[in-house]
């Protein structure tokens, strides 16, 4: 079975936001939009790509951004200056992820 619908079928509200950076569309039904940190985004999975984030914040949003694998490319001694380079300032970066199996070993970025 394919179902198709349209952005204007999720949303309740005219209340939609089309975010130009990233082409992704955010319904803000139930979204506060008042004064600066009313809201907080958690993004999962970054891999320099903050154009959400960045979007995100512009909306007052305090984020959170979540990658555990994306400095480690980079020796120990470089990940403090691309971090620094790469991160939006308006952005908090943790180098910690999820994982979807039981496991007792820790993997430290």
């Amino acid at each position: 079975m394919i179902l198709k619908f349209s952005f204007n079928d999720i949303c309740k509200t005219s209340n939609v936001w089309a975010m130009m950076i990233t082409g992704k569309y955010i319904c803000l039904d139930h979204m506060p939009l008042g004064k600066p940190g009313d809201c907080v985004v958690y993004s999962f999975g970054i891999n320099f790509d903050f154009s959400f984030n960045k979007a995100m914040s512009i909306l007052g949003c305090k984020v959170h951004s979540f990658d555990p694998f994306m400095l480690l490319k980079y020796p120990p001694s470089a990940r403090g200056y691309i971090k620094m380079k790469a991160v939006p300032p308006m952005v908090q970066f943790h180098s910690i992820g999820l994982v979807h199996i039981k496991t007792t070993q820790l993997a430290y970025a």
